[in-house]
C-alpha cells in the first residue's frame, strides 16, 4: 500500500511541542519569556489517499486534517514582560529588571542579537563547546552584548558556524584566585543592580549564528 502525502517534519515538530518559529510548551503556553506569548493558528488541509491496487495507483477518499501550529506574539507593550520597550531584543537593562523582578526563565530571540567579533577557539571542531568568558566577551564582542550575553557558550556546527546554548542569568561571584577572576568580579560587582534579584535561564531560539 503506498504512503498518504504527509508533512512528516512539521508532524514530528508539533508532536514534541516545537514548531519552526522556535520552542514552545507542550501545552502551547508561555514559557515564561515575558516577551510574549504563543497563539495558536489552526487551519484544516483536505490531503488526497492513494492505494495501490495490482500496479495502480487507485484514489481513495480525501482525508480532512486540521493542523495546529505555533507563533509566537510579541507582548509590545511589555504588559508584565520584559520587552519594556517593545523591540523584541533582550538588553542589559531589560535583564536587570527581570533579575530583580524575580519574572522567571526567557525566551531569546537569538537572531537580534549582534554577535560581531564573535570567533571559533582554534583546535574547535564540529561537535566541540567552547565558551567566551566575560572579559573576553568585553574585549571582542559589541558592549550591550557582552553586558547582557557574557559568559556565554557556543556549540560547532559548521567549519563557520555555531549554535548558542541556553544559559543562567546571575551576578555570582568567582573565587579571587587569578587577574581574569579578579577583574570579572569587579565587572560584575559594577555592573549587578541594586537589590536583591533572582537567577533566570535564557532559552534561544534561533539558535545558530554564522561566524563572518
Amino acid at each position: 500500500i503506498a504512503k498518504e502525502p504527509s508533512s512528516y517534519g512539521r508532524d514530528m515538530f508539533e508532536s514534541r511541542g516545537y514548531d519552526f518559529y522556535g520552542y514552545r510548551g507542550n501545552d502551547g503556553e508561555s514559557t515564561g519569556s515575558g516577551g510574549g506569548h504563543w497563539d495558536p493558528i489552526q487551519k484544516t488541509e483536505t490531503i488526497p489517499a492513494w492505494i495501490e491496487v495490482l500496479g495502480f495507483r487507485v484514489r481513495k477518499p480525501s482525508i480532512e486534517k486540521t493542523i495546529t501550529t505555533w507563533t509566537l506574539v510579541s507582548d509590545a507593550s511589555g504588559q508584565g514582560g520584559w520587552d519594556s520597550n517593545g523591540d523584541g531584543k533582550f538588553q542589559k537593562s531589560e535583564a536587570d529588571s527581570w533579575w530583580l523582578k524575580g519574572g522567571g526563565d526567557v525566551s531569546v530571540n537569538n537572531a537580534k542579537i549582534n554577535w560581531s567579533g564573535l570567533k571559533i577557539p582554534n583546535g574547535k571542531s564540529i561537535g566541540d563547546v567552547f565558551p567566551i568568558s566575560t572579559t573576553d566577551a568585553f574585549l571582542k564582542l559589541p558592549y550591550e552584548t557582552a553586558a547582557t550575553y557574557g559568559g556565554t557558550s557556543f556549540k560547532v556546527i559548521g567549519p563557520s558556524q555555531v549554535m548558542v546554548l541556553d544559559q543562567l542569568y546571575h551576578y555570582k561571584y568567582r573565587p579571587n584566585n587569578s587577574a581574569e577572576n579578579i577583574i570579572r568580579n569587579f565587572m560584575n560587582w559594577y555592573g549587578k543592580p541594586e537589590g536583591q534579584g533572582t537567577d533566570f535561564m535564557i532559552h534561544y531560539y534561533n539558535p545558530n549564528i554564522q561566524i563572518k
